[in-house]
């Protein structure tokens, strides 16, 4: 499970940079994402109750979608765009590594929990990049097991027979 707060690094980053990077991180996956699924209830106000089912609201934390299994591929497609997007638009490293993390957290989502590839990349080149991530001394926990269970999820894939 992704869990967002200062209590989620198994160890303290070394540096300044590492530091950011792990700031900014969670700061991102805080953040509500804008094209999450539509308001359910014709009455606006209605989603401030704090009662009211999660599935209702109009948006999710970015976290969230990492996190939950049901999260719809159409859903993941825009959230890979959208860590494509802050990579892209990046201005610094930190930036630029938050991007590719929202970018591989939502490809490999996709791959754990629907079993689709949302990528032209191959298993062997997405197992690269996966590996890589988990390396990251500023990478939560929680991602750190996705990362990990997506690269064997590509190494076994790597490992079937093609069909065709």
């Amino acid at each position: 499970m992704l869990q967002i707060g200062s209590d989620c690094h198994e160890t303290e980053p070394a540096s300044d940079w590492e530091r950011n990077t792990a700031e900014l991180l969670r700061d991102h996956l805080a953040q509500s994402f804008p094209s999450a699924r539509p308001l359910a209830l014709p009455i606006p106000w209605l989603a401030g109750l704090p009662c009211l089912p999660k599935a209702l609201l109009p948006w999710e934390t970015i976290g969230d979608l990492l996190r939950e299994p049901q999260t719809p591929t159409s859903l993941l497609k825009k959230l890979k765009q959208h860590g494509k997007d802050l990579f892209s638009n990046a201005t610094g490293k930190p930036q630029r590594d938050v991007g590719l993390v929202i970018y591989y957290g939502a490809i490999a989502h996709a791959l754990l929990f629907h079993d689709v590839l949302i990528t032209r990349f191959d298993y062997a080149e997405l197992r690269k990049s996966f590996a890589t991530l988990v390396k990251k001394q500023w990478m939560f926990p929680e991602l750190r097991v996705l990362f990990t269970k997506a690269c064997d999820y590509c190494l076994a894939k790597k490992s079937q027979p093609q069909q065709g």
